[in-house]
């Protein structure tokens, strides 16, 4: 239910901006930030979740005018399986924005984090609590290299 995956993520943000000041060390430690950048990922994670959450109560369709007098419809639909891969600058956010954004809509989600950054980048975000909260539910983290990148994006069953 969209109201139940957004109280999921909304918890979800509550929980990575109480455990900041444990989780800022390990994007300082794996990305080499520094702790105002750290602590701005930790921030702006929390706000991506935040945003998705309102995302999952939101029409799921919308009318679009044309030019020409038809009306064009556009239905959000949710696809399945998608997948992540996300990069090492911004570990946090970068995985945030897209995971948050597919759970919100309904979707499950296979993440693969850049293995410079596997903490900061991926398991942050099932491990932010010691309780079990929407990602370990409804996401895999998937490590490792450009080998595991390539399974995922050739996999038939992993949609988007």
């Amino acid at each position: 239910m969209p109201t139940g995956r957004a109280r999921i993520l909304s918890k979800a943000a509550d929980l990575l901006e109480q455990n900041g000041t444990e989780l800022i060390p390990w994007i300082m430690r794996e990305s080499g930030s520094i702790y105002p950048k750290a602590s701005i990922e930790i921030e702006h994670g929390a706000l991506f979740i935040r945003h998705a959450a309102s995302l999952a109560t939101a029409p799921m369709g919308m009318m679009i005018p044309s030019m020409d007098g038809r009306t064009n419809y556009a239905k959000r639909v949710p696809h399945g399986i998608v997948g992540v891969i996300s990069p090492f600058n911004c570990p946090l956010v970068l995985s945030i924005r897209s995971i948050a954004a597919a759970l919100a809509f309904g979707n499950a989600v296979v993440h693969k984090p850049d293995p410079r950054t596997p903490i900061s980048g991926g398991i942050i975000l099932p491990a932010s609590s010691r309780k079990p909260v929407c990602w370990r539910a409804c996401s895999r983290w998937s490590p490792g290299g450009a080998d595991a990148g390539e399974a995922m994006c050739t996999n038939p069953n992993i949609a988007v």
